[in-house]
């Protein structure tokens, strides 16, 4: 399998609600322990029943994505709020996910750990809260 396409992921660094003003979100880029910001994958996408069940939920685009498995990348894919640059472009505008960038998305399903090895999981285009 290749991994060929690379992606850039950030997660939410600090969601705070200010009375009278909308939430504040900060966003940070998600680092290995060695300074790995930078992953690799196989961007597949999506077909058959997967396309159908994201498409009754009103999901037009979706991927799926199979890459090597990366301890930090994980536990932030399972535990926060994440989006990710396809091609590792430069998503962020004002510190936020820019929402009309063809390759901004965010998770659309679990994160599938298989024996530490390889990490699978499906994206849908982001379109902001």
């Amino acid at each position: 399998m290749r991994y060929d396409t690379p992606i850039e992921f950030y997660k939410v660094d600090q969601d705070e609600y200010k009375p009278g003003e909308l939430n504040e979100t900060s966003w940070k880029k998600i680092v290995e322990e060695d300074g790995t910001s930078t992953y690799f994958c196989n961007w597949i996408g999506t077909y058959g029943s997967v396309r159908a069940a994201a498409m009754t939920a009103g999901v037009n685009e979706s991927v799926s994505v199979i890459m090597p498995f990366a301890p930090a990348l994980y536990a932030a894919l399972r535990d926060n709020r994440v989006v990710i640059s396809k091609g590792a472009a430069d998503i962020m505008t004002g510190g936020e996910p820019d929402r009309q960038n063809p390759d901004c998305y965010e998770l659309y399903s679990g994160v599938d750990n298989r024996q530490n090895r390889t990490m699978n999981f499906i994206l849908k285009r982001y379109e902001g809260k």
